[in-house]
């Protein structure tokens, strides 16, 4: 009896195991925000297909010459002589979307479409109260 238990015992470690790699999620803090999202980028094979989560500023964006609307998570960063960063993540989001300005809490998968072009769909987006920035970040 003691045998056919730690069988089964091992095969749903087994079984559970590649679930729960699945379901790790990459957190982009605020200490590594740009070198990390940078990294994402640089190495994106590696990542396509990862949940990753970040807080940021929601921003909407619209194309002048096609009226295409894209949305995107990103941060302030570094930047000098007028050629400051905001790093971060296109988001695409099935529900409807926050006013850009707002600061947010988003994880999502990440994809890559048209070939060439990185962007979280969606599967959180929780808008933040202005204070709870900092709470949520220091560590």
């Amino acid at each position: 009896m003691r045998r056919p238990l730690s069988a089964a015992l091992c095969l749903l470690v087994l079984c559970a195991a590649p679930l729960s790699a699945a379901e790790k999620v990459i957190e982009i803090k605020e200490r590594v925000f740009v070198s990390l999202t940078n990294e994402i980028y640089l190495n994106a094979e590696d990542y396509i297909g990862k949940k990753i989560r970040l807080q940021g500023i929601f921003e909407k964006y619209t194309d002048d010459e096609t009226g295409e609307t894209f949305y995107s998570v990103t941060r302030r960063g570094p930047g000098c002589c007028g050629s400051d960063l905001n790093p971060g993540f296109e988001v695409k989001w099935d529900k409807p979307y926050p006013r850009p300005g707002v600061w947010v809490d988003a994880t999502g998968i990440l994809e890559l479409y048209e070939k060439e072009y990185l962007r979280l769909r969606l599967t959180e987006l929780k808008v933040l109260p202005a204070n709870v920035k900092l709470k949520l970040n220091v560590r």
